[in-house]
């Protein structure tokens, strides 16, 4: 799949659209991973690494349905909120 876009002023920044056919056809949901190599940018879907983490946790338990949604937004390369011991 090849087509051209237009960047667009966004605020202070630039940006640009993304067709859904595009997202959906790399599995894309609410985020993308960015990396540069050399002229190139590569969008690629984020990794869900705490999908289902509590899928199997018994009913009624502390790992409750909005626990695990709770868990699922966390980012992982956001360490303000950590302590660590």
């Amino acid at each position: 799949m090849r087509m051209k876009t237009t960047i667009c002023q966004i605020g202070n920044s630039k940006g640009i659209l993304l067709p859904e056919s595009v997202l959906k056809a790399i599995g894309a949901h609410t985020e993308l991973e960015i990396r540069v190599s050399g002229r190139q940018i590569i969008l690629e879907a984020a990794k869900e690494l705490r999908k289902d983490w509590f899928k199997n946790a018994p009913a009624g338990s502390a790992s409750s349905e909005s626990e695990a949604r709770e868990w699922d937004r966390l980012r992982l390369d956001d360490e303000t909120d950590w302590q660590w011991n």
